[in-house]
């Protein structure tokens, strides 16, 4: 699972929008989207990285409730969700940051705290430019967006622009 999140990107409310793409990839290496979403946050985020924990929470959220009808078809899988946030990433894997101390407040606590105890373990950070959610929370030049529907199908580029496949030995669902 690839996610994404912008900060406050809508210009009329302010509010920031997650994206996040699930792929499953298949024992050969064979590729299928599952879902690909993109939606308002519900909230207006004070900072990027309170966006970021909140699009990792709605992807995590998602990919949990899906994850069992999964296993019944396919059996167990491994599960990796890729983030480009490095606050919000030290924050679920710490379970605080200081930084985001203001996130103490019941709801913000509780849901940070869920995923630290549910989402740390498989969560890993990824560089922005091979974010296959990037295009779900913001408008791209054309060129961008079809490397990111690309990045989406887990290809990456190098510098020369030859297109090459990222490691198998990560199954992303």
């Amino acid at each position: 699972v690839h996610v994404d999140a912008d900060h406050g990107g809508d210009l009329a409310s302010r509010k920031s929008t997650t994206g996040f793409v699930f792929v499953l990839v298949g024992k050969y290496g064979t590729r299928v989207v599952l879902e690909g979403k993109s939606k308002l946050q519900p909230t207006t985020a004070i900072s990027t990285a309170e966006a970021e924990v909140a699009g990792i929470l709605m992807a995590a959220k998602r990919l949990l409730g899906a994850l069992a009808r999964l296993e019944l078809l396919f059996g167990p899988l491994k599960v990796f969700l890729f983030t480009d946030a490095s606050a919000a990433l030290g924050a679920i894997k710490k379970g605080m940051s200081k930084s985001m101390g203001y996130l103490k407040r019941k709801s913000h606590a509780i849901s940070l705290a869920w995923l630290h105890e549910e989402v740390a373990g498989f969560l890993e950070k990824i560089g922005t430019d091979v974010n296959g959610a990037d295009v779900l929370t913001k408008p791209l030049e054309p060129e961008a967006f079809w490397r990111h529907v690309r990045l989406s199908l887990n290809e990456t580029e190098r510098p020369s622009d030859e297109v090459v496949k990222l490691p198998n030995e990560k199954v992303v669902p």
